[in-house]
């Protein structure tokens, strides 16, 4: 008798690619803003950035027609952003041409 082999299907291997990628990249926070606007979807979407903290990452953006009745349209748009975790120091590989201290 052959010992038996696991076989990982082939469509798993992005699966599997996609996870190991992000648990490399280290740990983030998550977190999404939004905003309305009167005026038009550029303004809305404007007024969400504007709620984004420094230093964040948006993943995606997403905007919508709100219609409020007597040809009225409002605006509002939903960004989403990944703020690296504060708990897990940056990385001390020292920035090329700046070499480290001995």
């Amino acid at each position: 008798m052959t010992p038996l082999t696991p076989v990982i299907p082939q469509a798993w291997g992005g699966w599997i690619a996609a996870l190991v990628l992000s648990l490399l990249s280290g740990p983030a926070l998550a977190g999404s803003a939004t905003a309305d606007s009167v005026w038009d979807r550029d303004n809305a979407q404007q007024r969400a950035m504007q709620q984004v903290p420094a230093g964040a990452t948006v993943t995606s953006t997403r905007c919508e027609d709100v219609s409020v009745g007597m040809n009225t349209t409002r605006y509002r748009c939903t960004v989403e952003f990944t703020v690296p975790d504060p708990a897990v120091p940056a990385s001390s590989t020292p920035a090329p041409g700046n070499p480290a201290s001995p």
